[in-house]
């Protein structure tokens, strides 16, 4: 439940920054955005997920932990700052003439939310999901009064720093309470002395430069890397239409990832050491997991996905001029479900990239990513020159068929293979609800 309101209230606020900002200065805004989580995700080169298969040797000591974790943080910390500088250069082309306290937020929000991310991602992992959902979604509700109080009550303009310098103070607010869940669960481990476990260091650095490179090729598939692609290719207004409608898509995406993501993650590793059968049986508990989060969201969207859409995207006037017309109604439909599809495709990767990672098998997944990657290159760039419709569909093919290729190779290693079976009530209370809404 709490995940549902952080996104349904995320949404809510995007759609009314939407039709206040109108079309290019929202995408100017959301651009930025996009800048920012994109910098945190190369520079982050997967420390959480490179971290899980130690977890649980580092957990047998309090010393080792604590000391092992604060050096990996310090170490991200730096690579977090060499990125925001980048990052800072790159955003001055969407932000001229910004002055040096925005420039601050900038580079200090990127930081601030790298960490912030890994520690949310090590409690996740850690069954401690419901203290980081309470945290993001009271601190988020925080950052929207902070925002709309002023703007609402006292007719203070939006502006760039109205919405970054807030959002900077939740996230630094976000990480000082995770900080404090953290190491009160630290205090629980065992106080006995132990050593790390042989090469550590060497194994993480192999692992977390392998994930790295796998993993990073997801992120041309998102907006954060496809808002500023078409704010160079095709304008901040079309930024602005995919980004809008990139939200819709993130929020069916956050809320699969709560189900299977993080806790997939934490329960994979605890099964590696176990035999390849029983591995099998988690893998297929998990795929049923993501079929009973996503067949109701499917259903849903097929039979009302029209008229949720038309419901926010009704036309307004502002100071004499259409903010949201029916043509621009119409591109965001048909971008948002584009971006729903290749959404969904990114959740048909997710049990498998984590059992890759598990057992080790890293160099094979890599192999599969760099040629997703050459798919992108010479099939997007190339429909990037056309439209942005030809771009988001070329990117829907790319996907399913590095999919496909995937799954045929790990059900030829380990004999695994995805279920899409699902209970047949589940499938008959969703129809219903969903007739029910569109009726009414």
């Amino acid at each position: 439940m709490g995940s549902f309101l952080y996104e349904a209230s995320r949404f809510v606020h995007q759609i009314a920054l939407f039709k206040m900002l109108g079309v290019k200065s929202y995408g100017m805004i959301g651009t930025l955005f996009s800048i920012i989580y994109l910098t945190i995700h190369i520079a982050d080169f997967e420390s959480g997920s490179s971290l899980l298969p130690f977890l649980h040797s580092l957990k047998k000591s309090r010393p080792l932990f604590f000391r092992f974790i604060t050096s990996y943080a310090i170490f991200n910390i730096a690579l977090l700052k060499v990125a925001a500088c980048a990052a800072l250069l790159f955003s001055s082309t969407f932000l001229p003439g910004s002055t040096s306290i925005m420039k601050f937020v900038i580079f200090s929000l990127i930081v601030s939310e790298g960490i912030r991310m890994f520690l949310r991602f090590l409690l996740q992992t850690s069954f401690l999901a419901k203290q980081t959902v309470v945290t993001d979604l009271s601190l988020t509700m925080g950052y929207y009064l902070m925002v709309w109080i002023p703007v609402l009550l006292f007719q203070i303009p939006l502006s760039p720093l109205l919405l970054f310098g807030p959002y900077l103070l939740c996230s630094l607010c976000s990480v000082v309470v995770f900080s404090y869940f953290f190491i009160r669960f630290g205090f629980t481990l065992p106080a006995t002395q132990e050593s790390a476990p042989i090469n550590i260091i060497r194994r993480i650095a192999k692992i977390r430069l392998l994930n790295h490179t796998t993993h990073i090729s997801n992120q041309l598939f998102t907006g954060n890397f496809l808002a500023p692609l078409f704010a160079l290719k095709f304008g901040l207004e079309y930024a602005g239409i995919l980004k809008f409608a990139s939200y819709l898509a993130d929020s069916i995406k956050a809320i699969i990832k709560v189900s299977i993501g993080f806790s997939g993650s934490a329960l994979l590793a605890h099964f590696k050491a176990r035999s390849i059968t029983i591995k099998r049986k988690v893998f297929r508990a998990l795929w049923k997991t993501f079929n009973t989060v996503l067949y109701p969201i499917i259903i849903f969207l097929l039979i009302n996905y029209k008229k949720v859409m038309l419901l926010f995207l009704a036309t307004h006037q502002t100071a004499g001029r259409t903010i949201i017309s029916g043509v621009l109604s119409h591109h965001i439909l048909v971008l948002s479900f584009i971006l729903l599809l290749i959404s969904i495709t990114e959740h048909f990767f997710v049990a498998y990239e984590e059992f890759y990672l598990l057992e080790e098998k890293v160099g094979i997944l890599l192999l599969f990513k760099l040629f997703e990657f050459t798919l992108f290159y010479g099939i997007i760039i190339m429909a990037a020159r056309q439209s942005a419709f030809a771009t988001l569909l070329s990117a829907v093919i790319v996907r399913l068929i590095s999919f496909s290729l995937l799954a045929l190779h790990a059900y030829s290693r380990w004999k695994i293979a995805p279920t899409f079976a699902i209970k047949p009530r589940y499938i008959v209370v969703s129809f219903v609800i969903s007739l029910l809404f569109y009726v009414v």
